[in-house]
């Protein structure tokens, strides 16, 4: 018999021998209610995601994507920012304690040259 449904998924063909198996393949491996989402998410869609507010975009999305996954990438986000902006401050602290040996160094130097 010829198989009318075919499903790769990645580099493996998880086609069944009979379409409704597929299909349950498909079902489990891809969350096809989505795919209307997707695939109708035109112009205006996106400007609306473009302008909403954290919680209208948060509810946008969570019909898409687990919002378990925005809270994390929040989480992450935040996390980075917080060590970036530590780093900076380190940096900056750093960046300053050099200023004051450098000016200092340079104070020494012309008072041995005056000396001198």
């Amino acid at each position: 018999t010829q198989k009318k449904l075919t499903f790769v998924y990645g580099d493996e063909d998880w086609t069944c021998q009979e379409s409704r198996l597929t299909q349950e393949k498909i079902d489990e491996l891809v969350d096809t209610r989505l795919l209307s989402r997707i695939a109708c998410f035109d112009h205006d869609h996106v400007n609306a995601l473009l302008n909403a507010n954290d919680r209208q975009m948060k509810e946008e999305l969570g019909s898409i994507v687990d919002m378990e996954y925005w809270e994390n990438a929040k989480k992450l986000s935040s996390e980075k920012l917080r060590k970036a902006e530590s780093d900076l401050k380190d940096a900056i602290n750093q960046a300053a304690v050099g200023d004051q040996v450098l000016s200092k160094a340079l104070s020494h130097l012309a008072h041995c040259e005056r000396q001198y």
